[in-house]
């Protein structure tokens, strides 16, 4: 493939990505990723990560969690007042260990 076409198709690779690239163009990963290293470009192919922070978001009303006794009567159990990362450790607490 003629150079100025590999330029093309290693432009593409940031915002798209190079597995992405390579195939929707039908050429070689390897091949794709030698001419995106030889521009100097990201051999991730992803644009630069940034931090963004994300503020807390409130929660609409109070949380409830709900489970099922051992009858499999259902059970509702509300946090009121209690942070959300003390209730998710609870929920984890309450499910138990993955199995």
């Amino acid at each position: 493939m003629p150079t100025r076409l590999w330029a093309a198709a290693a432009a593409l690779v940031p915002e798209h990505g190079l597995y992405r690239t390579a195939q929707a163009l039908g050429v070689s990963y390897g091949s794709l990723r030698r001419h995106v290293a030889s521009r100097g470009e990201a051999q991730r192919g992803r644009l630069p990560l940034r931090f963004v922070e994300v503020p807390p978001m409130p929660i609409a009303g109070e949380p409830v969690i709900e489970l099922e006794d051992a009858a499999g009567r259902p059970v509702r159990v509300r946090l009121t007042g209690v942070p959300l990362p003390e209730v998710a450790d609870f929920a984890r607490r309450v499910a138990g260990p993955p199995a």
